[in-house]
């Protein structure tokens, strides 16, 4: 069986007053890192995963937090990982 490695990323529009919280709440998911954020509650995520089901449930995850106004798939890759 093939072994994957998975590659997306969000932009994520929060409330602003929730920044920290939110950014906290990403720190604790698994392959989860945040490279820009705005004042006006934009997020740019990207997540990883060896499994497109760990992906599902991160982003999963993410949509359920009350603080995430909207989250948008900008970008997914698959990589094929070969066994040596």
């Amino acid at each position: 069986m093939p072994v994957e490695y998975h590659i997306t990323s969000l932009v994520l529009h929060i409330r602003p007053a929730h920044t920290i919280a939110v950014t906290q709440q990403l720190s604790q998911i698994p392959g989860a890192e945040i490279h820009h954020q705005s004042q006006d509650g934009k997020l740019i995520v990207t997540l990883e995963a060896d499994k497109q089901s760990a992906l599902l449930q991160s982003i999963e995850q993410i949509q359920a937090m009350p603080e995430v106004l909207s989250s948008s798939l900008v970008f997914h890759q698959v990589e094929a990982i070969t066994e040596e």
